[in-house]
């Protein structure tokens, strides 16, 4: 089975934890493609595209729940995802086991286990399946292999800081706001940061958003701009104020 540089970086799928009544072998996955863009170095956030097809539309109810960092780790909640990837899951609550059918084969984890099953073979997982607030945490090499699916991880975080400084040194004031901290309003504080949103391979768009985040972090404040990166003319907007903020930033990727 095909896998690429995604195995070296630990990431992990995350699989809920559902039951269902048999089992689906779903579409031919053995030659279809996983594509892993990790834009945000702060929050972690990636974004998912099977064969060009961005995922998000499957996960975005999620939300920042989507994700978790563990020991460097990432793993990422399927639910709704194993819709897109056509197989159904069973949870069996007495075995601790999740299943699914691929290629012919049933494949087994249990939770706890690094020991699972594909048809008669034994896999060596190198991480154990867990549960954690419901949902199934299951290793992303073992799916992969499984399906057939081909990865590719494309780590674009250090670029994504590289345009947050360009965007920065454009904009002394919004660089000034951030340095400056958490702000109160009213009763409560709130506080600025740029963060890489999103970016969509199919369009080389990147998008930067200007926000505050209220004292909890868990929920955004106020959206205070938002830029949009061309990555493939190397121009940055400002959605703003409707016009292009600089042509090429190639030098402040080298």
């Amino acid at each position: 089975m095909k896998i690429k540089r995604l195995l070296s970086t630990g990431l992990v799928f995350v699989m809920c934890s559902i039951s269902a009544l048999g089992f689906g072998q779903g579409k031919d996955l053995s030659n279809s493609n996983l594509d892993v863009y990790h834009i945000n170095s702060e929050y972690d956030y990636m974004g998912f595209y099977l064969d060009k097809n961005d995922l998000s539309t499957y996960t975005s109810s999620l939300g920042s729940n989507m994700y978790s960092i563990v020991n460097k780790r990432t793993y990422m909640r399927l639910r709704s995802l194993s819709e897109a990837l056509g197989i159904t899951l069973y949870w069996n609550s007495k075995e601790k086991e999740v299943s699914f059918d691929t290629d012919g084969e049933r494949a087994v984890l249990k939770i706890g286990s690094k020991n699972a099953k594909v048809g008669s073979r034994n896999v060596l997982l190198d991480y154990a399946p867990y549960i954690q607030d419901g949902y199934t945490f299951i290793p992303l090499r073992f799916i992969s292999e499984s399906l057939g699916v081909s990865v590719n991880y494309v780590d674009m975080r250090q670029e994504g800081e590289i345009i947050k400084n360009v965007i920065l040194k454009n904009y002394p004031s919004i660089e000034r706001i951030i340095e400056s901290g958490a702000i109160k309003q009213g009763s409560s504080y709130v506080t600025p940061r740029l963060r890489v949103s999103s970016y969509d391979p199919n369009t080389h768009m990147m998008e930067v958003v200007f926000e505050q985040l209220d004292e909890s972090w868990e929920h955004k404040g106020d959206l205070l701009n938002t830029f949009v990166v061309d990555r493939k003319n190397r121009t940055i907007y400002d959605s703003n104020e409707n016009r292009v903020v600089i042509v090429g930033y190639d030098e402040f990727l080298n």
